[in-house]
């Protein structure tokens, strides 16, 4: 008979330093639309977040941020500013972050919390819907007549 352990791989993760790479993501989360920021910048702003404690290096930085936002963001090298953060589809992380975040733990809650959802998303989809006013239909009697203005 065998025994097959496992044992972690690596340094164990730092809280102080996740704590405030997890603050820098709220305040890049909320300050998203307003402008790109460079690597840099976001280190530095990191270390404000911190007053000086141990944060991630700025490549350990882009690792974790790659690992946070996984397809929503990715980073170009721009002239004179070095590697800048860019969002893609960040709407899309926010809103599916807030669903999970939002989630019940009753499954009669989670159900009713779905089909609010779906309704929601229905009376947008008829509300945004283009319709053609010359037309509509009568029903009378079980039959469906289509009538237009004229």
């Amino acid at each position: 008979m065998s025994i097959v352990t496992t044992a972690c791989v690596g340094r164990p993760q730092d809280k102080g330093m996740l704590y405030w790479f997890q603050m820098l993501c709220q305040w890049l989360e909320s300050k998203s639309d307003a402008e790109l920021y460079s690597l840099a910048e976001l280190h530095t702003k990191m270390v404000e977040f911190s007053s000086g404690s141990d944060v991630y290096t700025p490549k350990r930085l882009k690792q974790k941020l790659h690992e946070h936002y996984e397809d929503f963001i990715f980073f170009a090298d721009v002239e004179g500013r070095g590697t800048v953060l860019c969002f893609r589809n960040m709407e899309s992380y926010i809103v599916q972050d807030k669903w999970y975040c939002e989630g019940k733990e009753d499954a009669d809650e989670e159900a009713e919390r779905i089909v609010i959802a779906a309704a929601k998303i229905i009376k947008a989809e008829i509300r945004d819907a283009h319709y053609d006013s010359k037309l509509w239909i009568k029903a009378r009697n079980g039959s469906h007549k289509i009538y237009t203005h004229s």
